[in-house]
């Protein structure tokens, strides 16, 4: 009896965690999405998984994404951080973070990350192949180089405005002593 009710649950609990359910409102329509990331707090990059381009003209590596676009496991995370460099947006890592960085297959055309800060996607970028003769025209990093977050490779190719100087990751690495 209990299992059974357990294997309900747990079906409910997969069924809602996917769903997207849209209602109809007298002014309009609200979608209602379920945030995966809900409850985990910190800094942390997570891969995406589905690749959606942003509706920008001009823009080759604008993406918009959700929570739900993202791996569940992120790529690095809080712990991973020994320092960030704010001004120079240089990020230090763990040994243990660096290796696994440095192992990690990134395709010719960039591998797209977001940058999430408890559970809310604050940008997304690009982990750039250092063998790529392929421009970026947003936010990139080097990760088996170095880890300095830029914005457009080459610079004068940046396209729009650079999210890297968030007032939100600033506030939490003070309140982290980063």
């Amino acid at each position: 009896m209990h299992r059974h009710i357990l294997l309900s649950l747990l079906l409910l609990l997969i069924a809602f965690t996917h769903c997207k359910e849209s209602l109809a409102q007298e002014r309009g329509s609200i979608t209602l999405e379920l945030n995966p990331l809900a409850g985990k707090e910190g800094l942390a990059f997570y891969k995406v998984k589905n690749v959606v381009k942003a509706d920008e003209e001009n823009c080759h590596n604008c993406l918009a994404i959700s929570v739900n676009d993202l791996e569940f496991v992120p790529l690095l995370s809080s712990e991973d951080i020994k320092a960030f460099h704010w001004e120079e947006q240089r990020i230090e890592l763990s040994d243990e973070a660096k290796s696994r960085m440095a192992i990690m297959e990134i395709p010719l055309e960039g591998l797209p990350v977001a940058m999430v800060l408890d559970g809310e996607v604050i940008y997304t970028f690009w982990l750039w192949n250092v063998y790529s003769s392929f421009s970026c025209d947003r936010v990139y990093a080097y990760p088996g180089k170095s880890f300095v977050l830029g914005h457009g490779l080459p610079a004068s190719a940046a396209f729009g405005e650079d999210p890297r100087f968030d007032p939100r990751i600033r506030t939490w690495l003070i309140l982290q002593g980063l």
